[in-house]
């Protein structure tokens, strides 16, 4: 905890100083997977604050687009938070969600998805956008639940625990919508 508190005033003082610190502190540090991943994480989006200032700052963000979202800080962020998962693949673009016995589909900008004998099942999904544009948010919140119950039907033809978190993200803040199925019902959304 100590470390945490001496990495936070260190860069609260001077990024640059904050991203040497968490450098040192993950090669010299004798850690457990867990707090490996953590000083990986937080070096990764002390770099982003370096790089990337105009994400956070408010005039320069207008020029901004949702791809400048993504690929500056959301991608990196979530390469860095899935680094120890050789399992999980994360899938960028618009690619699409086939339903599960019927022909919708949706267009989803993020998959995660786990591979196991030689079949990818998808985890989760995440929406992106430039804004917080309140419209915006509402449709791509009623997006990623149907996204989930997808999912969730997927998970329960194949014997999966039935349960779901997606990402919604805009601009430079983020929400996490979890979904699970308590009991059989038509359809099985149930938001906590």
């Amino acid at each position: 905890m100590d470390s945490i508190k001496k990495l936070s005033k260190t860069a609260g003082r001077n990024i640059d100083s904050g991203i040497d610190l968490s450098r040192e502190m993950y090669k010299k540090t004798i850690m457990t997977g867990d707090e490996r991943n953590f000083y990986c994480f937080v070096h990764k989006i002390l770099e982003i604050l370096e790089r990337h200032p105009e994400l956070f700052n408010d005039e320069e963000k207008k020029k901004l687009t949702e791809n400048d979202y993504v690929v500056r800080l959301w991608a990196p962020m979530l390469f860095a938070l899935f680094e120890d998962s050789r399992k999980l693949n994360l899938t960028w673009g618009e690619s699409v969600l086939r339903g599960v016995g019927d022909d919708s589909y949706y267009k989803v900008d993020l998959r995660v998805t786990f591979r196991h004998e030689k079949q990818n099942y998808v985890l989760s999904t995440g929406e992106f956008s430039k804004s917080a544009n309140l419209g915006k948010m509402r449709r791509d919140n009623v997006k990623l639940l149907l996204e989930g119950n997808m999912i969730i039907d997927n998970a329960k033809n194949h014997h999966m625990k039935p349960e779901v978190s997606l990402l919604q993200c805009a601009g430079r803040f983020y929400s996490i919508l979890n979904i699970m199925e308590i009991h059989s019902m038509n359809p099985p959304i149930h938001i906590y």
